[in-house]
Parts: structure tokens; C-alpha cells; sequence
């Protein structure tokens, strides 16, 4: 497997736009926490706004549910504010969830579980919002995809991406490559997991790891990852410890890494807890306390090497604060709060992001 050289630096975060997503269409809100700082709902368009990424020009764009039709939405936000640049509705329904990414080229990739036929879709936008690829069945095949906590897409370093699924009731993972270009690298194999795997992730490819640049696929709930190969998910490694068995890993890279990738996830005793894995599969951190008796909401990587830890408050069940973390897990600063006048649960699964 080919791999990735580069160098990056610390810098500082030009903003960070974090997102609250209670449901239902009565709290979807967005916000960039730098100064100066702005709020905004995402409605009145939105039912639910599911996740976001940052286009290379930092503009935002977010993927969610519109209000009246429940047609799948894709709003961009000028860069640093929360004032909205362009809309594009497709008329296709998601099943439950939504995810997106931003590719090298800069295009945007809108993916999701279909309502109709429970099939994984996407399009491609341009930068702009025009359309690129029109919807396209990610199966490759026919499936029984479930979208849930396990869906995701990631923009591969290589300019391509990979989507992923659960399928059959929750027993399995999918997952197919694309390329940047809308064409398919490798059709739709059955990967390892459980009935509670996670988003897949791509270890960065710049270290000299036996698994560096490979796709991690999770089996949380015994505590474990698989790793496959970007361009024909051939297996690299399997059973690679994560530090612990959980219903739900949140992961990120470190902006200045190019071999560890860190790891928070909820415990079954409901505190947070977190480990870095290492492209040589061992732990850097292993299963390590960082906030009792709270839960995860989103988990980002800031750009000056630090990570951002949205949670929901065990007092108050509300996604409305965040904890600074060093890149070593442990809490610099916080809580802090994020949102003003919002006082309904927050779901959980939502993405912010920074850059």
C-alpha cells in the first residue's frame, strides 16, 4: 500500500463550528466559537442537521432533513460566521442519519440511507452547490443497509472515499471505495464487526506503521478494530485493542500526528474515557479516565494540536458545553459553554469541525 509524506505544522484554529442537534426541528443550531463569536439556528429549513465538514476555503458545509418535504439538505455557511452561502435539496429521504465529507478537489460528497429502499446513496457536489454526480447507490449492488450510529463516509488521503454501512438487522458491516471522480475503486465487501460498530477512520498515512494508512473499522462493543487497505479493503490487521469494550467510539486525528489516532467513547459505568492508538497497534494512552458520569457528544481535532470534547452534562443533559483536551487526553480547559437558549436534549452522533 502506497503512503502519504507530508509534514504539518501547529497552527493556530481559524475557527471552530460546533453543532446542537436536539431533533424534530425545534433546536438545530450552529456556532463559531472564536471572536467574534456567532450563533444561529439552522432552521428554519432543517428538521434534524445531522453533520458537518470544512471545505479547504473553511467554509462549512452541513448535511440535514428539510422541515416540510424531509428532503435531504445540504447548507454551506460562509467561512467563520454562521450566514448561510448556498442551499441544495435532493429529493431523496434519509432513513434516520446523514454524514458528508469534503474531498482533495475540493468537491463535497452527500451520503445517506435512503427511506424508500433502506440502500446507501450519494451525490457530489461542486464547492459552489451545483451538481456533479447525481445519486448513486453506494451498495454497488442491493442491500438492507442501516444507517444508525455505524454510518459514516471519510474522504480518503489518496482523493477518493469510503463509505460505510450496517446492514441485515444490525449484524454486519459494509463498506465500498470510490473514487474521486464518482467511480467505484471496490465494490461493496462484508467487513468485520458487531451489533455495535462506529464510524470507520483512516489512520494517517505518514508513519511507518504496520497499519498507517489503513481504514479502521470498529467493533466497539468488544473492544476492537480492523484495519483494511484504502484501495481494495483487503484486511491489514484485525482484533487490534482499543483500550475498551463500548457501544460507540468517537475518533480523531491530531492535526500534527501522522501515526496516532485518538479515541474517546462513553463507558458502560457512563464516564468518558479515552485511548491513542498507534500505527504500530499499541496504546499510547490506554482507557483513560477524563470526565466522570458524562457522555460524548462530538470529538474534534484543532488545528494548534489540541482537541476539542463536546459533551452532554450529566445535571443538565444538554450538549451545550466542551472541555479543551492536550494531546495527551488530559483536560486543559473547561467547561466552556458553547450555546446560549437552548434547553432540549441533544442527540448524539452530530460533527462539528475546525480548521
Amino acid at each position: 500500500m502506497a503512503s502519504i509524506t507530508f509534514a504539518v505544522k501547529k497552527q493556530a484554529s481559524n475557527y471552530t463550528f460546533l453543532m446542537y442537534n436536539e431533533g424534530g426541528g425545534s433546536a438545530q443550531a450552529g456556532v463559531v466559537l472564536e471572536t467574534p463569536a456567532s450563533q444561529s439556528d439552522l432552521s428554519p429549513d432543517f428538521i434534524y442537521a445531522y453533520r458537518s465538514a470544512m471545505l479547504q476555503d473553511k467554509r462549512v458545509a452541513v448535511i440535514g432533513m428539510e422541515e416540510d418535504n424531509y428532503y435531504i439538505t445540504i447548507k454551506c455557511f460562509l467561512a467563520g460566521t454562521t450566514t448561510l452561502d448556498w442551499s441544495y435539496e435532493t429529493p431523496n429521504i434519509a432513513y434516520e442519519y446523514a454524514d458528508i465529507c469534503v474531498l482533495n478537489n475540493g468537491n463535497i460528497v452527500a451520503y445517506w440511507v435512503d427511506y424508500d429502499d433502506e440502500n446507501p446513496y450519494f451525490i457530489i457536489l461542486s464547492p459552489s452547490g451545483g451538481l456533479v454526480q447525481g445519486v448513486t447507490n453506494a451498495d454497488t449492488t442491493t442491500g438492507d443497509a442501516e444507517d444508525e450510529d455505524s454510518f459514516s463516509i471519510n474522504a480518503l488521503e489518496d482523493g477518493g472515499f469510503c463509505c460505510k454501512w450496517k446492514y441485515g438487522s444490525g449484524t454486519g458491516q459494509r463498506a465500498s471505495i470510490w473514487n474521486a471522480n464518482g467511480t467505484v475503486r471496490q465494490t461493496r465487501l462484508t467487513v468485520e464487526g458487531s451489533n455495535e460498530p462506529s464510524p470507520a477512520f483512516q489512520i494517517p498515512a505518514g508513519g511507518v506503521g504496520s497499519i498507517s494508512g489503513g481504514i479502521i473499522m470498529f467493533d466497539a462493543s468488544n473492544g476492537y478494530c480492523f484495519v483494511y487497505d484504502p484501495t481494495d479493503l483487503s484486511e491489514i490487521a484485525d482484533y487490534v485493542d482499543i483500550g475498551r469494550a463500548v457501544n460507540y467510539v468517537y475518533t480523531t486525528k491530531l492535526s500534527t500526528w501522522d501515526d496516532k489516532v485518538a479515541m474517546l467513547f462513553t463507558s458502560a459505568t457512563g464516564d468518558i474515557r479515552g485511548s491513542i492508538l498507534k500505527d504500530d497497534e499499541t496504546l499510547e494512552v490506554d482507557d483513560k479516565l477524563i470526565l466522570a458520569s458524562n457522555e460524548v457528544v462530538d470529538f474534534i481535532a484543532l488545528p494548534d494540536g489540541t482537541f476539542l470534547m463536546q459533551y452532554v452534562d450529566a445535571s443538565t443533559q444538554y450538549g451545550q458545553s466542551y472541555y479543551i483536551l492536550d494531546e495527551n487526553l488530559d483536560i486543559s480547559t473547561g467547561p466552556h459553554i458553547a450555546f446560549t437558549g437552548l434547553t432540549s436534549n441533544s442527540n448524539i452522533y452530530i460533527k462539528g469541525c475546525a480548521g
